[in-house]
């Protein structure tokens, strides 16, 4: 738990990094969940994956996170898949900023699996 209102699940499935988020990212906890999901990923990762499935907001903070790590892992040239249900909120916060065109986004789990492993 990085914050009371966000819940972090950190994986590695072989060489792709996932991280689960569920429930809010705001301006409360977003620089512990930061700092903890850059700890987590590592320069041999083929691709990361960022499960939204569970989470129900994310203001700004939230999408500063995304677009920090996107440019992080463009710079290694790993790509970032983001799992993201159509018409949730963060979905559509991501819309409205750009973020859709930086990141891989995905309706699922199976999808974005599928498109790393291709």
């Amino acid at each position: 738990m990085t914050g009371a209102k966000a819940r972090l699940e950190l994986g590695r499935q072989e060489t792709v990094t996932t991280i689960g988020i569920a429930g809010e990212i705001d301006i409360s906890n977003a620089v512990e969940m930061r700092r903890r999901m850059f700890a987590h990923i590592s320069n041999g990762d083929r691709a990361v994956i960022v499960d939204l499935s569970h989470l129900t907001f994310m203001d700004s903070a939230g999408i500063e996170i995304l677009f920090a790590l996107s440019d992080a892992l463009a710079e290694r040239r790993q790509p970032l898949v983001v799992v993201v249900p159509p018409g949730s909120q963060p979905r559509r916060t991501m819309e409205v900023v750009g973020l859709a065109t930086a990141v891989g986004m995905y309706p699922d789990r199976p999808s974005a699996d599928l498109a790393v492993s291709t």
